[in-house]
């Protein structure tokens, strides 16, 4: 098999496994819609509720969520809403989006990074896309999908300025650090992350003392 044909062989398997993916979150909506009469489930009515008040009285408000702020996804929410119009269903689908990139960012990672090969890689995807918890947070307006996509970025990120030590990589990585931490709470683990590589990796000490504090400064500006 040559380069070529093997290269394409991947990229129709990651076609159909997305067409796959695509079409059952697509055929999940409308049975949703009818069973629920339309209305939010689980906490999806705590995050549309932001992007309702942005629309409708032009007033921002934080999402009433314990684990999550859900500023990105507010605005994100907010944008979609402006162009297609309000409806929980146009909301569901920015996390199908988001649901799919996130699997196909693990992808790239098995495949650039860990070395993997793509037929292995093909099925950890699959499992990951259709895992129950996963899914069930990718089609429906939840924080999760959104806020593991920053998560995910922002580590690859460190990952690469580990590597590479160009300076962009670094300014990436807080970028998506503080995308996730205004996301969700959760997003400080990134701290915890970086404490653990400067124990036993102490490179560029002083670009992760850096992050470190100023990550847990903007935590508590938004916290107070």
């Amino acid at each position: 098999m040559t380069i070529i044909e093997k290269y394409n062989r991947e990229i129709f398997c990651l076609f159909v496994i997305s067409l796959i993916y695509l079409a059952i979150t697509v055929f999940v909506q409308p049975i949703d819609s009818a069973l629920n009469n339309g209305r939010p489930i689980n906490d999806e009515f705590y995050y549309a509720l932001p992007i309702f008040s942005l629309l409708e009285q032009k007033k921002f408000i934080v999402a009433e969520g314990y684990a999550a702020w859900a500023l990105p996804q507010t605005f994100i929410g907010y944008s979609v809403s402006k162009i297609f119009g309000f409806s929980f269903i146009n909301l569901r689908f920015i996390n199908i989006f988001f649901g799919l990139l996130n699997g196909l960012l693990l992808y790239i990672i098995f495949r650039k990074y860990l070395k993997i090969n793509y037929i292995i890689s093909s099925y950890f995807l699959l499992l990951f896309l259709f895992f129950p918890p996963i899914f069930i947070n990718s089609v429906t307006f939840q924080s999760d999908a959104i806020f593991l996509f920053f998560l995910i970025t922002s580590i690859l990120y460190l990952f690469v300025y580990q590597n590479k030590k160009t300076f962009l990589y670094f300014i990436l990585f807080n970028f998506f650090s503080l995308l996730s931490i205004a996301q969700r709470q959760l997003g400080m683990v990134l701290c915890i992350y970086m404490i653990g590589i400067l124990i036993f990796n102490l490179k560029d000490k002083k670009f992760l003392i850096f992050s470190i504090i100023f990550q847990t400064v903007v935590f508590l500006m938004i916290y107070q």
